[in-house]
């Protein structure tokens, strides 16, 4: 390691893989720059990739500024099915009829939804807290909730722009798979919005994927990227 690594007091950005939690990424940060004051501006599920600010040292501090910031994303949603976890850690309930389903009915929906203050169920597997404790882990420890209803959130969509449309198979199932583009309100669950989606076109949906390509105007094609050493 460089000497001038050792005491870095900076923000920096992380393009943060597939398979790996975000504390995972400050704990690789901390190997890294041998510090152990460093935070980040905002998680990511480990099925998602994509664009993580982080403060080292004294600049954690900073990092107060990043937290509210819209967020974008580009979204793989699977129409036909959905899991308990609203994406593809979990495996499918059951498989519905996608053959109604077209273009045209994608992009009313699309439209609909754009520009939308709308207040949706936060995913019931998702880091939420109710009473101190993350509804994931409490239904990872009992199996269910119990008497504990799924908060809603009043989500923001900036706006939902239409990307493609295909005809796919999950396990000898047909499906279809819809790519969108989506910037939202901090705090916002891009499973949450692609489970209404599917609602209104009459099915279950789930995302097979989750990239998050900006944070506010910080977009993950135009800033320095910093290495995980994975």
């Amino acid at each position: 390691m460089h000497i001038e690594e050792k005491n870095l007091d900076k923000i920096i950005f992380v393009d943060k893989p597939v398979g790996i939690t975000s504390f995972d990424v400050i704990t690789m940060l901390r190997k890294k720059f041998c510090i152990k004051k460093i935070g980040h501006a905002g998680t990511l599920d480990p099925l998602a990739s994509g664009l993580m600010i982080c403060g080292i040292g004294k600049a954690t501090k900073k990092l107060i500024n990043y937290v509210g910031l819209d967020k974008t994303y580009l979204t793989e949603i699977i129409l036909g099915f959905t899991t308990p976890t609203l994406d593809l850690e979990m495996k499918p309930k059951e498989f519905q009829t996608v053959d109604h389903i077209n273009q045209e009915k994608v992009k009313k929906v699309i439209d609909d939804l754009s520009g939308c203050d709308i207040e949706l169920e936060v995913p019931a597997y998702s880091a939420k807290r109710i009473n101190g404790r993350k509804l994931c882990n409490i239904i990872r420890k009992s199996g269910s909730l119990g008497e504990i209803s799924i908060p809603k959130k009043l989500m923001h969509i900036r706006y939902l722009k239409f990307i493609s449309l295909k005809d796919d198979f999950f396990e000898d199932h047909s499906i279809k798979l819809l790519s969108v583009e989506m910037k939202v309100s901090s705090g916002s669950y891009v499973r949450s919005i692609a489970s209404e989606i599917g609602h209104r076109l009459g099915v279950d949906a789930c995302c097979k994927s989750i990239r998050r390509i900006a944070i506010g105007e910080y977009d993950i094609n135009n800033v320095p990227l910093t290495s995980l050493n994975i």
